[in-house]
């Protein structure tokens, strides 16, 4: 008995990623209509280590980001979509910079954290859940962005937060459920060769249907 359980738990794991695969065709030649969202998530704080970081409002958009942390060091501009929080860093220092993507963590809504899932940059716009270092250049800027690893399948993104999607009503009833909860990211950066930890706070403000 417990023989078959193990077995059909094996063969559960090794169809899930196809089940995924099956599920992103289907959306993806619109035969299943999820509804959408567009979150409401102002950055509420920002830390270098345990020194608080002054927070502006930025341009908007993919470049320049709708909140704005910077220092000395660098110039961090965030923004959300369904799935991701993107960032666009800006290295101000002299030296080389590093994200340092093993030691990253995501904390989401319901206090458990966890590994990251990013931008591969190994050529085009796919997901990796690769802990190597990201080097950024004198001057130089990276895009990426900052998912839960475990929201990561098959290069399938899961929303960022949990709703009821199947209908509006649905996603309608569960939102208040999740207004005024937080996610924090922290991302620890390598400069001029010693380690430092940044932290971001977001707070969900309102997640608003879009369709």
């Amino acid at each position: 008995m417990v023989g078959n359980l193990r077995a059909g738990g094996g063969l559960l794991r090794a169809v899930r990623p196809l089940l995924w695969i099956v599920l992103a065709g289907l959306l993806a030649g619109g035969c299943v209509k999820f509804v959408k969202f567009e979150y409401d998530l102002p950055l509420q704080s920002a830390y270098r280590a345990d020194t608080a970081l002054e927070r502006t409002n930025g341009e908007g958009g993919a470049d320049g980001g709708q909140f704005v942390v910077e220092d000395a060091s660098i110039r961090i501009a965030w923004h959300a979509d369904m799935q991701r929080l993107h960032f666009r860093l800006h290295n101000r220092t002299e030296g080389n910079l590093r994200i340092l993507w093993a030691e990253a963590v995501y904390v989401r809504e319901d206090g458990l954290s966890g590994p990251v899932a990013h931008r591969s940059h190994g050529g085009g716009f796919h997901v990796t859940r690769a802990t190597e270092p990201v080097t950024v250049p004198p001057g130089g800027t990276v895009e990426d962005f900052v998912a839960p690893a475990a929201h990561y399948e098959v290069g399938f993104l899961r929303p960022l937060f949990k709703l009821d999607r199947s209908s509006r009503e649905s996603a309608e009833k569960e939102i208040p459920n999740l207004k005024g909860k937080q996610v924090r990211v922290v991302l620890p950066l390598e400069i001029n060769g010693a380690k430092t930890p940044y932290s971001f706070t977001f707070r969900i403000r309102d997640i608003h249907i879009i369709e």
